[in-house]
């Protein structure tokens, strides 16, 4: 492990958008005169403060008087609900944008997909993120423990309805399945003993706090992974993670997400017996891999397709841009497959080339351009073109960009970015947006008088939609 070394530009972006969702031109040259464990710290340091993310929801009816209402009070009511969960989309997706705190709010990000979950009331939602946020660098036990209460949680998966009359098996699978030892490592049988474990977790539909019913709870014995007792919902989660494939299942996931989808038995072995070791300290284990040289090895730089939201963040960043109708950002989240707060399953979203088909693939390198340039390609207009007619086109384009910017409501920033890469080449302009090195022919492809030309197709070719 190589600590106070300083690292070539394409390392340094690597870190950056792995660990920050990417970063603009000044921040990447900045992060470049640091050493690795400087670079490692500074993220660390930049994210040390819990933020909430915050909506307004005073005045917002409650879902828990939904069963008096009448029909129309019930239809406003869930365009209400509704309209809070975009606004709460769009606020995590801007900040997300911003920059701040971006290590932390990366990996929420990274919770957010771990423990899916699919809920229309805005209050319960907002809580659970931020219990991401709040827990994002925590021992995992500390998150799993908070999550496991959380109203949104306990509704989602239905443990609400556990009672020891009636046990409800759903929270018990998805824990042990997708959010912590995996399938092959327990039984049909530890799932039944699990969720007898969990009856009486609850919460309080008028504080949204959690509450534990004595009254239907199973007292019984039961009997999970080879012990035998009287355990409930608590003494479950510990016995999960005293086993050691527990921080397997949690590496490889972090591996693939963070590293390269590829895995590698020896080093997530590795780093599985640090991650247990250290009960599951996730800053221990983060800086772990950041710090290690393999993160930066060249078979790792630019092996993942960004995600959705990673393409916008990153795209955004870049641009500088600026978004007078956040909505915008939910209709490119639908086109691209990936809305904040919309899981498709409780699995989350399966990531890799899932996120390519042929239709969102042109959309991805359509993207920037709608966004720069108002929703329109610009024309090639060769010079020998009769003068009349070039005007006729150029209007016919200005009222198209008019007619698509009412609609995008996206301003980019371009005195800024030219500010930033006037008299530099296009290798030099690729290196700051692209993992790779670009090849010669691909360079010829690019080549182009004008600035914003350049950059904007740097920002249009396949290379882009990889970090």
């Amino acid at each position: 492990m190589s600590r106070n070394v300083y690292m070539e530009i394409n390392h340094t972006l690597h870190l950056l958008n792995r660990a920050a969702l990417g970063a603009d031109y000044n921040t990447l040259k900045k992060c470049s005169a640091l050493s690795r464990e400087a670079l490692v710290d500074k993220l660390f340091n930049d994210s040390k403060q819990f933020a909430p993310l915050k909506i307004k929801v005073n005045g917002l009816p409650d879902k828990k008087d939904f069963k008096n209402l009448s029909k129309q009070e019930k239809k406003e009511l869930k365009k209400k609900l509704k309209d809070k969960v975009r606004e709460l989309n769009t606020d995590w997706l801007q900040k997300l944008i911003s920059g701040e705190e971006a290590l932390r709010e990366r990996m929420t990000f990274f919770w957010h997909n771990h423990f899916a979950c699919r809920d229309d009331n805005p209050i319960t939602l907002l809580e659970l993120n931020n219990l991401h946020r709040q827990y994002a660098f925590a021992p995992f036990k500390q998150l799993l423990m908070a999550v496991s209460k959380s109203p949104s949680m306990l509704l989602f998966l239905n443990n609400q309805q556990n009672k020891k009359e009636y046990p409800n098996e759903n929270f018990a699978r998805e824990l042990m399945e997708l959010f912590t030892i995996g399938r092959g490592n327990y039984t049909e049988q530890d799932i039944k003993e699990a969720a007898r474990s969990f009856t009486g977790w609850a919460f309080n539909r008028e504080t949204y706090e959690f509450e534990f019913r004595a009254n239907v709870h199973d007292t019984g014995t039961k009997k999970f992974m080879g012990q035998s007792g009287d355990f409930d919902g608590e003494e479950i989660i510990d016995i999960v993670l005293s086993k050691k494939e527990t921080a397997i299942f949690l590496c490889t996931k972090i591996y693939k997400h963070f590293v390269t989808d590829k895995s590698d038995a020896k080093i997530i072995a590795e780093l599985a017996d640090f991650y247990f070791a250290n009960n599951y300290d996730t800053e221990k284990l983060m800086r772990k891999i950041f710090l290690s040289d393999w993160f930066y090895a060249s078979a790792n730089i630019g092996s993942l397709i960004k995600s959705p939201v990673e393409l916008i963040v990153s795209l955004s960043k870049t641009l500088k841009a600026n978004y007078q109708k956040p909505e915008v950002l939910l209709y490119i989240q639908r086109a691209l497959g990936q809305v904040l707060f919309y899981p498709p399953n409780v699995a989350g979203w399966p990531g890799g080339t899932n996120w390519i088909d042929s239709s969102s693939f042109i959309f991805r390198l359509r993207l920037p351009s709608l966004l720069a340039n108002g929703g329109v390609i610009d024309l090639e207009m060769k010079d020998d073109m009769p003068e009349e007619f070039m005007k006729i086109m150029e209007m016919k384009m200005e009222k198209q960009r008019e007619k698509v910017n009412s609609k995008m409501g996206c301003n980019v920033n371009w005195q800024q970015i030219e500010n930033v890469f006037t008299g530099k080449s296009i290798a030099e302009i690729a290196s700051s947006l692209l993992s790779h090195k670009l090849r010669d022919e691909k360079i010829k492809l690019i080549d182009d008088n004008q600035l914003r030309d350049r950059i904007m197709k740097i920002l249009s070719i396949p290379e882009y939609q990889m970090c």
